[in-house]
């Protein structure tokens, strides 16, 4: 069985969806900035979208135009590996976060687990579950 290749509306629904999750930002904000009420269906490629509306989201996203058109003459048919799959999750989540005390622990977790744990400045006080509201 042949796996069906995604349209050119879904491959820059993905890539709206891409830069939306590294800006931080929801499918509603996102919207809000360029008139529409959501991505959601953009970036599904359940709706094409005009390249007006693709140039104001470009323009939102502070994005180069080109950015969602890179690879097209590739076979894009493969889905993202699984560790790229997960950080788009991880950054999406992480957007979500108001608390910057809970921002500056999970950085700081991510640091650690990555081996780049950055040194304490002098008078600090090493990071504790307590100090950050919800975790005990």
């Amino acid at each position: 069985m042949a796996i069906a290749r995604p349209t050119v509306d879904q491959l820059i629904g993905m890539r709206i969806r891409e830069r939306r999750a590294v800006r931080g930002l929801t499918r509603r904000e996102l919207g809000g900035m360029v008139g529409i009420t959501s991505t959601s269906k953009y970036e599904q490629g359940m709706i094409s979208i005009s390249f007006s509306l693709l140039y104001e989201i470009a323009r939102a996203l502070r994005t180069p135009l080109e950015y969602f058109f890179e690879g097209f003459e590739q076979d894009e048919s493969q889905s993202l590996p699984r560790s790229q799959r997960l950080l788009f999750e991880v950054m999406r989540d992480v957007g979500d976060i108001r608390d910057e005390s809970c921002l500056e622990a999970f950085t700081l977790f991510t640091r650690a687990l990555a081996g780049r744990a950055r040194p304490r400045a002098q008078g600090t006080r090493p990071w504790r579950a307590a100090a950050v509201p919800g975790l005990r």
